[in-house]
């Protein structure tokens, strides 16, 4: 089992590159990377308002598998 570690801030000079942006006009707060392979069964998603977390999923690009073949 995959046991994802907890999300992380993003630090200041992140937020001054826009390292935290998710869309053309929304950011996330903090960040969890997950390694190749991994399924996440319950993501964190933020426990406060204006709090997001984002997921980054790291993937092996000559071996996709796509998400949705994990449910």
């Amino acid at each position: 089992n995959y046991y994802p570690p907890p999300a992380r801030l993003f630090t200041e000079e992140e937020w001054q590159h826009s390292k935290n942006k998710t869309t053309c006009q929304s950011y996330a707060s903090a960040l969890i990377e997950h390694p190749i392979g991994a399924i996440i069964k319950y993501p964190e998603s933020g426990s406060q308002p204006k709090y997001s977390v984002t997921h980054h999923f790291h993937i092996n690009p000559k071996n996709f598998i796509h998400p949705k073949e994990n449910i």
